[in-house]
C-alpha cells in the first residue's frame, strides 16, 4: 500500500478541481482519499495507467489542506494528478444530438428527476472513472427545454453507508425535514457492502436535501446528506425508492423494490416516518418502481399505473394505501427486437404532465461514454382494440428543434439523409411498401410492420402510419398512435439515402425532418 500526500491550493474565489487520470485498460485498484484527521472522504476503483481522460473531483472544501491517497497504484501515477479552476472539457467525439450522454464515463438509471423554477434536473447513476459499471454515484444534468442538457458536478458520492444507488426527488412542502419549506428532498438507496468502505452494511433508503435558494437553479446542486434513514433494511437488496405527494390522502407515498418480484408501498406525513401500507408481488417484474396517475384520452377519466424497470406496467386503482391491479402485465416497449430502454422514471413538479426518461443500455463502442438517456416522453392512456394501453409520444418540446421538413410523394429518386444531424421519417401508406435505409430494411405488408428484422402487428386503427427517428447510434420506432415503441442500436453510419417503394405510386407519403439543437 502506497500513501501519497497532496496539498490543495488555497481557494481564490473559484472552485478547485482535482483532475484524476482515468485509464481504460489494466487491473482495477482501490483508491481511498483521506483528510488530515484520517477520515475517509472518497473511495473508488480505477485503473492506474496512462490517462485516456481526466475525471474532475471538486476539492474546494479542502483548499489549503492536505489530502492523503491510499492505494497500491504505481507511485508514478500520482504525478499525473492536476489541479484546475474548471473541470476538463467534454470529451470530443461524435455524439447523439437528442439523447443525453455524459461528458465521460458510464451512466445508467435516471434518478431524482424534478422540474423546479423553469429548470429540469436529471440525476443519474454515474461512474466517471471508467466506461463500465462501478463506483455508483449521482451525476447531475440540467435543461431548460428537455432536449439540450448541461452536465454539472457530481451530486452524491459513496460513503460508509454504501455506494449511491437509484432514487427520486420530491418537494418538502412544509419543511418537515428541517431544511426549510420548499427544499428538495432526494431519496436514494445506500447500497451497503458494494464497496470496501461499507463492508457488511445492508441496503437502506436515505435522504439528501437541496435547501431552497441555495444556488441559482441552473448552477451546481448544493446537495447535502441529512443522515436520516427513511426506511431500513427489509429484504435482499431493497432499493430504488420513488416518492411523490398523494393529494387525495394527504400523504407522501414511497414505492420500493424489495426482492424477487416483490414491491412495497409506504406512507408518510412528513417524509421522516414511513409506515408500510402494502406489499405486492407483480408478475415477472423487478427494480425501479414508479406509480403515477394518467388521463384516459377522450374520456375525462384517470387510471393509476404501477411501473417496473423493463417498462412492464399494470393499470389499476390506488387509494393512497394500496394499489389494485386491473390489468395483467403490459409492456411500454415492444418486446420484439432489442430490449434497450430500462429503468425509466417520471419527473416530479410537472403540474399535470407525466414525463418519463429511460436509460438506453447501449454499448456505445469506442466512445468515451457508455449508455445514454431517452428523449423524454409524455405518458397518457388510450383505448385500443385490446383495451387500455400506455401512449408515449415524444414531449412537445422536441418540435422546437425541427430545422427542416420535406414532404415526398414521388419516390422515383432516393431521398438523401443528412450526414451530421438527427432525423425523423414520418410515413403514411395506403398500400404495402418497402423502405431501404443505409443500415437495414423496413417493410409494411398489410398490418404487419417489419423493422430491421423485428415484426410488429399494427392495430386496425393505426391507419398504417409510423415514425422512425435516427440519432447517430440509435434508431427508434413509434407506431400505433405511440403505443408501439421500439429501439435498436445502429452501426456506425454517415448520411446515405432512403429509397421507398410503395406498391402504388400515389399510395404513400413521407416527411423527412432534420433536427438542429444549436439554436
Amino acid at each position: 500500500m502506497y500513501v501519497y500526500k497532496l496539498t490543495v491550493p488555497p481557494i481564490a474565489e473559484k472552485k478547485i478541481y482535482l483532475w484524476i487520470p482515468v485509464c481504460l485498460s489494466g487491473e482495477l485498484k482501490r483508491l481511498r482519499i483521506r483528510t488530515e484527521d484520517g477520515t475517509i472522504w472518497q473511495e473508488m476503483q480505477l485503473r492506474p495507467g496512462k490517462a485516456d481522460w481526466y475525471a474532475p473531483l471538486d476539492v474546494s472544501a479542502y483548499a489549503g489542506s492536505s489530502l492523503f491517497f491510499d492505494t497500491d497504484a504505481p507511485a508514478d501515477w500520482f504525478g499525473n494528478l492536476q489541479f484546475s479552476s474548471h473541470p476538463p472539457k467534454r470529451e470530443s467525439c461524435s455524439r447523439p444530438q437528442l439523447h443525453f450522454t455524459t461528458d465521460r464515463g458510464w451512466n445508467n438509471d435516471p434518478n431524482g428527476l424534478i422540474f423546479r423554477d423553469g429548470v429540469w434536473h436529471m440525476f443519474f447513476q454515474y461512474n466517471p472513472y471508467d466506461v463500465e459499471w462501478n463506483n455508483m454515484q449521482w451525476g447531475h444534468a440540467v435543461s431548460r427545454d428537455l432536449i439540450r442538457w448541461q452536465q454539472l458536478d457530481t451530486a452524491l458520492f459513496p460513503d460508509e453507508t454504501g455506494t449511491m444507488y437509484s432514487g427520486s426527488a420530491v418537494t418538502d412542502r412544509k419543511g418537515s425535514l428541517g431544511f426549510g419549506k420548499g427544499s428538495l428532498a432526494f431519496f436514494y438507496t445506500a447500497a451497503g457492502d458494494k464497496n470496501d468502505w461499507s463492508a457488511g452494511v445492508p441496503f437502506t433508503q436515505r435522504i439528501a436535501v437541496l435547501r431552497p435558494n441555495a444556488a441559482a437553479p441552473e448552477l451546481d446542486c448544493a446537495m447535502e446528506k441529512t443522515g436520516i434513514t427513511a426506511v431500513g433494511h427489509i429484504a435482499g437488496e431493497n432499493r430504488d425508492p420513488k416518492v411523490f405527494w398523494h393529494e387525495a390522502s394527504s400523504s407522501y407515498i414511497m414505492v420500493l423494490y424489495l426482492d424477487g418480484h416483490d414491491f412495497a408501498v409506504f406512507r408518510s406525513p412528513d417524509l421522516r416516518k414511513w409506515t408500510l401500507s402494502q406489499q405486492l408481488t407483480l408478475e415477472e417484474s423487478w427494480e425501479c418502481p414508479d406509480l403515477f396517475c394518467l388521463p384516459v384520452e377522450g374520456s375525462g377519466e384517470t387510471r393509476w399505473v404501477f411501473w417496473a424497470a423493463d417498462g412492464y406496467y399494470f393499470i389499476g386503482d390506488f387509494d393512497g394505501y394500496r394499489f389494485t391491479p386491473e390489468s395483467g402485465r403490459l409492456c411500454a416497449y415492444a418486446e420484439t427486437g432489442s430490449r434497450i430502454p430500462y429503468a425509466a422514471q417520471t419527473f416530479s413538479g410537472t403540474e399535470g404532465r407525466v414525463i418519463s426518461v429511460a436509460w438506453f443500455r447501449l454499448p456505445n463502442r469506442n466512445k468515451p461514454y457508455t449508455g445514454m438517456m431517452s428523449i423524454p416522453a409524455e405518458f397518457s392512456l388510450v383505448q385500443t382494440e385490446n383495451g387500455l394501453r400506455l401512449r408515449a409520444p415524444y414531449v412537445k418540446e422536441l418540435e422546437t428543434f425541427r430545422r427542416k421538413l420535406e414532404h415526398f410523394t414521388d419516390f422515383s429518386q432516393p431521398i438523401p439523409l443528412p450526414e451530421d444531424s438527427a432525423w425523423m421519417l414520418d410515413i403514411s401508406a395506403n398500400s404495402n411498401l418497402e423502405i431501404e435505409l443505409p443500415f437495414g430494411a423496413v417493410s409494411l405488408k398489410d398490418e404487419n410492420l417489419t423493422v430491421l428484422g423485428s415484426s410488429f402487428a399494427l392495430p386496425k386503427e393505426n391507419n398504417r402510419c409510423f415514425t422512425l427517428l435516427a440519432d447517430l447510434e440509435v434508431l427508434e420506432l413509434h407506431a400505433a398512435n405511440d403505443t408501439i415503441c421500439a429501439v435498436w442500436e445502429l452501426p456506425p453510419q454517415k448520411g446515405g439515402n432512403i429509397r421507398l417503394h410503395p406498391e402504388a405510386a400515389d399510395s404513400a407519403q413521407a416527411i423527412l425532418s432534420v433536427f438542429d439543437t444549436n439554436r
